[in-house]
């Protein structure tokens, strides 16, 4: 997680699409689901797909604005171990007092 600056006329929806680029260049065969908020703040979307070993991986990014940066909280887990993992991530995105709540 972390934050960004913001540029000047930057949206968090393009923020979010260079990041979900960013992964789509590593993984073959990516599907890219975003999820609908109301208000569209924060950017929510799903990434997953192959790696070059066969590995089923899904990236989960949280975009929020905060003014003149972003909030980003990306978690990665293979498909194998998401539903493992997802209550951890769910709680830590609970405990955070952040723009994205």
């Amino acid at each position: 997680m972390g934050w960004f600056p913001l540029t000047d006329g930057q949206s968090t929806a393009q923020l979010a699409n260079n990041l979900v680029d960013i992964r789509m260049e590593e993984v073959s065969d990516p599907v890219v689901v975003p999820i609908e908020h109301e208000g569209g703040d924060p950017v929510e979307v799903l990434v997953s797909g192959l790696d070059s070993a066969g590995v089923h991986w899904v990236y989960h990014f949280i975009v929020a604005d905060s003014g003149e940066r972003a909030f980003i909280v990306e978690t990665v887990a293979t498909a194998e171990n998401l539903d493992t993992l997802q209550p951890i991530f769910e709680a830590i995105l609970t405990s955070l007092e952040t723009p994205l709540d």
